[in-house]
């Protein structure tokens, strides 16, 4: 049995993961794209979060992932605005060993 129990939040903000663009803005029933990248070594799964407020949620993820991923987010529909974070991480057995999960600076969405 796998069970993840370490996410690291202190200083791994902003640490080998980028995001591009920064921001967005799109109309409702329009399509946005950004990129997530990272650069660690046997990291293999990219997760996404979506801010709004004080809350974090997450929205999804992709095991078995390069150090490139690609973020479509079609038909847009009201209040999906937010701020959108990719993060590294390492899926395993082992993921217990305390891997570290590593944030990029985030991408905001608002819809016009």
């Amino acid at each position: 049995v796998c069970v993840r129990v370490c996410v690291c939040v202190r200083a791994c903000v902003r640490q080998h993961v980028t995001q591009n663009p920064t921001d967005l803005i799109e109309a409702v029933g329009h399509t946005v794209r950004f990129e997530c990248l990272h650069n660690i070594e046997g990291y293999n799964q990219i997760l996404l979060y979506r801010q709004r407020g004080l809350s974090m949620q997450l929205i999804g993820y992709i095991s078995e992932a390069g150090k490139t991923c690609k973020i479509i987010i079609s038909e847009l529909h009201p209040n999906i605005s937010g701020v959108y974070y990719c993060a590294a991480s390492y899926h395993g057995c082992e993921a217990y060993m305390g891997y570290e999960v590593f944030f990029g600076a985030g991408t905001r969405l608002t819809d016009s």
